[in-house]
């Protein structure tokens, strides 16, 4: 019961709040302020980027940080004691 009560309460405030707000006309000031509150809360997670904002001295998690990995190649030696095996015709061709 409270629940319905609660969605009934605030469908009613927002249709209240709606009417009001046809019947309002806004200045061009107002909107423009508007229109700038909403552009920077959209790129509020962007503010690292912007030239005037002081940067932060920890890492950023959104700015990945490149990770150096040295591999060191194998080197294969041969050893002397093995004996290499060669296919029957080319032993053929030293005898």
């Amino acid at each position: 019961m409270q629940l319905w009560i609660a969605t009934v309460v605030i469908l009613f405030a927002l249709s209240q709040f709606w009417d009001w707000l046809n019947k309002t006309e806004f200045s061009l000031p107002v909107l423009a302020l508007g229109g700038l509150c909403l552009a920077i809360a959209s790129n509020y997670d962007k503010r690292s980027s912007f030239p005037f904002w002081p940067t932060e001295s920890s890492t950023h998690p959104s700015v990945p940080q490149p990770t150096i990995v040295t591999v060191s190649t194998p080197t294969i030696k041969p050893n002397s004691a093995q004996t290499v095996a060669l296919p029957k015709e080319v032993n053929q061709l030293k005898a």
